[in-house]
């Protein structure tokens, strides 16, 4: 992976605005206009959390997406943090070409604890910023799985924990 193919995006935690700090990537992502769609799908993915961090049922959901293997208190500071509007614990985001990320939409590296979006995916989606919101969340879902359990949990746990993250309602051949 080179620099020069990604976009590092700072997200300041108060105000949710997005800001480039990969100065040698200003074909993508440089615009105002840019940065004000991805600051709108990120105030998306907070207004989810939140709101999901505060359900009475936030645990056992919880435990729907990620099994029983972790202790409720890593959970709990999650919701804590979440309901509290702190998202300073989310990783960072890079903008990197699909081929990058082996083809996929976005993906998550607990090693560099990074999530990464393909460009290509979001430049077409600009128009749909809930549909970005959607694959971040989904990334997001990795993340948190990562922090509370040992090993990765089976199946697309990320794909469930947006779907409950979303108010989703899920049958029983989902997960």
């Amino acid at each position: 992976m080179t620099k020069n193919n990604s976009l590092v995006l700072m997200i300041d935690n108060l105000t949710g605005f997005a800001y480039n700090v990969s100065s040698d990537n200003f074909l993508f992502l440089s615009s105002q206009d840019s940065l004000n769609v991805f600051e709108s799908v990120f105030a998306e993915v907070k207004q989810y959390l939140r709101r999901f961090a505060t359900e009475p049922d936030f645990l056992s959901k919880m435990q729907m997406a990620f099994g029983n293997n972790f202790t409720p208190n890593s959970v709990l500071s999650f919701s804590d943090a979440w309901a509290k509007g702190d998202f300073a614990d989310l990783p960072q985001i890079e903008i990197r070409s699909s081929q990058e990320i082996n083809g996929a939409l976005g993906a998550f590296s607990k090693e560099n604890n990074r999530i990464y979006l393909a460009k290509e995916f979001v430049r077409e989606n600009q128009s749909h910023p809930e549909i970005i919101a959607q694959v971040l969340l989904e990334e997001i879902g990795h993340f948190v799985d990562s922090r509370i359990n040992v090993a990765d949990t089976p199946g697309d746990e990320g794909e469930f924990f947006t779907a409950l993250v979303q108010g989703q309602t899920l049958g029983n051949g989902s997960a």
